[in-house]
């Protein structure tokens, strides 16, 4: 099937009617239906994968290589293509379609595209306009524009030239700014007296005016005030000096000199009360002189030691706290530690021993450990509550004293009285008994209940079930209710059905819904009123009569049976004895006859053999006549038949055999050898195949065939080169870089080390589109898909 391009797709549905693949012109057989869809999604799939960015470049930045899986038939003006650039252009370029030809591209313009206008890893979008592709994305290096370009915003770039007029929104610049050093290519001012005034657009203001340069300056920028008077200018001179000039010829005064309304100091101006703010003194930042470790000579006076400290440290042997006795009524004496959780460290400096510290917190005294000896006091040695209440502590843990035992403490005991928790959770120590409000709910696990008295169970209907754990066993029920005692059966244990009920109050029984009968209920009214007749005696007998035997009373099963019959024979008569008996015969040959429906033959006929039969005899007995051996026919045989055998003549053509001519031959087709005429053995022999590739299709020559893959195969690379760029779809390589989301398209590189692939682009990419199909530690598994 075409493509959508061509000129037999219309955008009108009945014109579609061409002959298939390339239409639809109905009347299809079934079979023909299937091959018509599969054109029209696989033209559909070519154009989506073509103006969709689904494949990516290869090549290099000045000739771009794009590979579809099927290739366009050819280029044709409108064609929209869409795909990932694996590479930045390094100025003009080309692409070329799956070898369609290298087609220029270039901008809107019409012009060679500059170097970086296509950038690595971004969607690109390419028109054909018969010749070559115009680039359609948005350029990012060397934007033209011509006519007018209207911003309401700031515009910002390195460099910029510019001829004709540059206006803002309000007709007057406000701010004018740029990285570079020069924001613009003026064509004025041409002389000493044109200018480029930069001014505000309120009335009475100074303003700033650019002037052509003389013959031995480059060039002023003047200072005016709202009068237009000017104050000064800052002049650019021929010797490479700048210098800020006053309006009456003479340098600013240097003390006035200002940088945004600050002094500029000189060594006129600093110094002692100069306000001059250093960053640096003597090289050192104040940080430096701050820091008590920097102090490297004189020792601190005492006069200097003062008040209170914090994140106070004193290593010593001992220290002496002199003062008053310590009293209720003079408790500020001695040490004094304040804070808002103040503490004392104790940290030995004897290595392997464990410091300690003690302060007070949350109205609580705690002294706290140091295990690691590294500073980290996180272990609670002693709490004790300040304010009277509450529990003492010792490593996490209440002290337990008479004040805080008993019930609710939660003081966990090891006895109660000497004896362990497991002596009382023994029923054996127990003594008394369960009164009935301690027993209920449900109980398992008794195996035998005695009991001296008679065992009740009461309820509206009371009833106990017998559940058999038993795989595919039935549980069982009894249970009272309506003056009856019922048993009953159930294989769920949840539904029960009735198999035996006793009526309490009837004293009668029943089974599966059927009255038991007892000997009170089964009387002989009863019985006879069942059957509806009154049953013989057992004494009463059945006597074999003439020609039978057997019998006996009927309190056992009897039986008559007829006795041996007689032989019959042509004077036997009718007669029976006590134990057989005989019939008479009165058969004559009418009678025989009527009965046979034909008249028998006498038996001494006889069946003789004749030409080419043997066997025969009388019909004294069964006979058999048999065809004789047939004789061998050949070309000379006669249709002839002697006393034991017989033969045929043959008068058969070649078309009654179905004999072809040795002449015909069996000639090798397409893919196939051998063959020849019939007047000896041919063989047809398969040619030798060739072989199959993701690119094969199915087709057949005079001595071969080959077929078209379903499917895409993986290609097995068997070069050696470390260097190879070029692999086959399927194969797969591990690749140092950055992360890739699964199956998403990225390049991979070649490594500087001979043992890596990278997706970083440092070396030469290789041919192909590359997914990434999962990551370990920092490498990506990539396969090439295309």
């Amino acid at each position: 099937m075409t493509d959508i391009n061509a000129a037999d797709w219309t955008e009108q549905d009945a014109n579609n009617t061409n002959p298939s693949p390339n239409g639809v012109q109905g009347g299809y057989a079934p079979s023909t239906i299937g091959p018509i869809i599969r054109n029209i999604r696989g033209a559909i799939k070519r154009e989506f994968v073509r103006t969709n960015p689904i494949f990516t470049t290869t090549g290099t930045g000045a000739a771009y290589v794009l590979t579809f899986v099927q290739a366009p038939t050819a280029y044709y003006k409108g064609m929209v293509l869409r795909f990932w650039s694996h590479i930045n252009n390094t100025g003009a370029c080309t692409l070329n379609a799956n070898s369609l030809g290298a087609k220029s591209i270039l901008s809107t313009h019409g012009t060679a595209l500059t170097a970086g206008q296509i950038r690595a890893n971004k969607v690109v979008e390419l028109v054909y306009n018969g010749t070559s592709f115009e680039l359609l994305s948005a350029d990012v290096q060397d934007p033209k524009f011509i006519g007018n370009l209207s911003v309401n915003g700031s515009i910002s770039a390195n460099s910029a030239n510019i001829s004709g007029a540059l206006t803002a929104n309000t007709g007057t610049f406000t701010t004018l700014t740029a990285n570079a050093a020069s924001i613009a290519t003026f064509t004025t001012p041409t002389t000493t007296t044109d200018t480029v005034l930069v001014r505000a657009t309120a009335a009475n203001t100074g303003y700033s005016s650019l002037r052509a340069g003389t013959v031995d300056r480059s060039g002023l920028l003047e200072f005016r005030n709202g009068d237009g008077v000017r104050a000064g200018y800052l002049g650019f001179a021929n010797n490479n000096v700048i210098n800020i000039i006053g309006e009456n010829s003479h340098v600013w005064n240097a003390n006035a000199l200002t940088v945004a309304g600050s002094p500029v100091w000189t060594a006129a101006n600093d110094g002692a009360g100069s306000g001059l703010d250093a960053d640096l003194l003597d090289g050192q930042d104040s940080a430096f002189y701050r820091s008590a470790s920097n102090l490297n000579a004189g020792t601190v006076p005492n006069a200097r030691l003062s008040g209170a400290y914090s994140g106070f440290t004193l290593s010593t042997t001992s220290v002496d706290i002199t003062g008053s006795n310590w009293s209720t009524t003079n408790p500020a004496t001695g040490l004094k530690v304040e804070g808002a959780a103040p503490n004392i460290w104790y940290r030995p400096t004897t290595a392997g021993q464990i410091g300690a510290l003690t302060g007070v917190s949350a109205n609580v005294w705690r002294v706290l450990s140091d295990p690691g000896a590294d500073g980290s006091y996180e272990a609670n040695i002693l709490t004790v509550p300040l304010s009277g209440s509450g529990n003492i502590g010792f490593n996490g843990d209440i002290v337990w004293t008479a004040g805080n035992d008993g019930s609710g403490s939660t003081l966990d005991a090891d006895l109660l009285d000497g004896q362990h928790g497991a002596y009382y959770r023994d029923l054996t120590n127990s003594t008394g008994t369960l009164p009935n409000a301690r027993i209920s709910g449900a109980y398992d696990g008794i195996t035998t209940l005695g009991m001296s008295g008679v065992f009740t169970i009461t309820n509206a209907a009371p009833e106990i079930k017998l559940i058999d754990t038993t795989a595919g066993s039935y549980s069982g029920r009894i249970r009272v209710n309506s003056n009856n005692v019922s048993f009953d059966s159930s294989t769920d244990d949840i539904t029960f059905g009735e198999v035996f009920r006793f009526e309490l109050d009837t004293k009668a029984g029943y089974a599966n819904g059927s009255r038991l009968w007892t000997d009170a209920y089964a009387t002989t009214a009863k019985i006879n009123g069942i059957i509806g007749y009154t049953p013989a005696s057992n004494a009463i007998s059945i006597s074999p009569g003439n020609g039978l035997t057997g019998g006996g009373t009927l309190a056992a099963t009897r039986t008559l049976t007829l006795g041996t019959p007689g032989a019959i024979s042509g004077t036997s008569t009718n007669a029976v004895t006590t134990t057989s008996h005989t019939h008479e015969l009165q058969l004559i040959i009418a009678d025989i006859t009527n009965a046979l429906g034909y008249t028998p033959a006498d038996r001494s006929r006889t069946i003789t053999a004749g030409n080419g039969l043997s066997g025969g005899g009388t019909l004294t007995a069964d006979r058999t006549v048999t065809l004789g051996t047939p004789g061998t026919l050949t070309n000379s045989t006669t249709n002839s038949v002697t006393t034991t055998s017989h033969t045929h003549a043959i008068n058969l053509s070649a078309a009654d055999v179905g004999a072809v001519p040795t002449s015909r031959s069996i000639n090798a087709n397409l893919g196939l050898l051998g063959g020849g005429d019939l007047s000896a053995d041919r063989n047809i022999s398969l040619g030798t195949p060739s072989s199959i590739t993701n690119s094969t299709t199915n087709s057949v020559t005079t001595t071969t065939h080959t077929h078209a893959l379903g499917f895409t195969a993986a290609e097995v690379y068997t070069g050696t080169s470390a260097g190879a760029l070029t692999f086959g779809v399927g194969h797969t390589v591990s690749a140092l870089g950055i992360a890739t989301d699964r199956n998403d398209t990225a390049s991979v590189y070649l490594s500087a080390a001979t043992n890596t692939y990278t997706m970083t682009a440092t070396g030469t990419a290789l041919g192909g589109t590359w997914r990434a199909r999962g990551r370990m530690n920092d490498y990506t598994l990539m396969q090439r898909t295309a």
